[in-house]
């Protein structure tokens, strides 16, 4: 920064390593908003600065998700719907500024399988630099992408075959004690298949034919469609797993542990919640990021 002359103060160098957005993913990175805030500082005579963005204002200003060109191929066993080999090349655009576009890359292809088991894999990833808007690891971490892509080939192997989506998704999906796409075994257990076999039994999937027909006879210009999306974001050492546990005090007051971590994403509020339909309000307290001794009773492992 350049301070004119004539100004009180010169500036020779501004450390701008701590003024990182806190909370959420894309905070991490290199965001412009903490800029805005020491320029208008400079010229505030003393006074504090507060630049205020509603959440859309925020989006616009803040990191971008990365663009990813994706070429995938499955191969399958046309008899049983198996899977059988998984080839997927990844190119992610990261736009002017590296942020941490390199370990978004690596997590597009960890992630690039979803939550299905493959025999065998060739995946490779690669972040681009170019004059494309900054991206970094906003919302999904390259994940978002590439599971999203995953999810529509196998729409794809669905209805090539003839399969029920969810039948196909249910021969497929990860077990616990399968590796995964990177070769590690997760420890904790894989509920892939009982979370599909949940999907299936939901009126809006289950009657999605019945409600298509009636909806477009009654709105002749508009279609009806309902599709599934089942994925698994491998984001870490797979050996990470959500613990929780709740208690209560003498006087009923309801507790909620969860070795989960607040990064200004709401789950403070989404654990405490989480307990009100079994017990009929939400909690009082809430621990978070709590590791070691609360687990050693039940004798699980994690990454700690």
């Amino acid at each position: 920064l350049l301070a004119d002359a004539a100004a009180p103060y010169a500036i020779k160098e501004l450390e701008g390593h701590f003024t990182y957005l806190g909370g959420a993913f894309g905070g991490k990175d290199m965001p412009l908003l903490p800029n805005y805030v020491a320029v208008a500082g400079l010229f505030a005579e003393g006074r504090p600065v507060r630049l205020a963005l509603d959440r859309f204002e925020q989006f616009q200003l803040g990191m971008k998700r990365h663009a990813v060109t994706i070429d995938s191929q499955l191969g399958v066993d046309p008899k049983t719907g198996a899977f059988l080999a998984f080839a997927c090349d990844l190119s992610l655009n990261g736009g002017g500024t590296a942020n941490v576009s390199a370990s978004v890359a690596d997590v597009a292809a960890i992630s690039s399988a979803s939550l299905y088991d493959m025999p065998k894999s060739d995946v490779s990833t690669i972040a681009l630099h170019s004059r494309a808007v900054t991206a970094g690891s906003m919302r999904g971490y390259g994940g978002l992408q590439s599971i999203t892509a995953m999810e529509c080939l196998v729409d794809e192997v669905a209805t090539g075959l003839n399969m029920d989506p969810i039948a196909l998704r249910r021969t497929n999906a990860l077990r616990t004690g399968s590796r995964n796409l990177t070769g590690a075994r997760p420890v904790v257990p894989i509920r892939s298949a009982e979370l599909l076999d949940r999907l299936e039994q939901a009126p809006l999937w289950s009657a999605r034919a019945a409600d298509k027909r009636a909806f477009e006879a009654a709105h002749p210009a508009k279609a009806y469609g309902v599709g599934v999306a089942c994925s698994l974001f491998k984001y870490g050492t797979g050996h990470d797993g959500a613990l929780a546990a709740v208690s209560f005090d003498a006087d009923g007051r309801i507790e909620v542990a969860a070795s989960t971590v607040e990064m200004g994403t709401g789950i403070s509020t989404a654990v405490a919640v989480r307990v009100a339909d079994q017990l009929g309000r939400s909690a009082d307290h809430v621990i978070l990021d709590m590791t070691g001794p609360l687990w050693a009773p039940l004798g699980l492992v994690t990454s700690g």
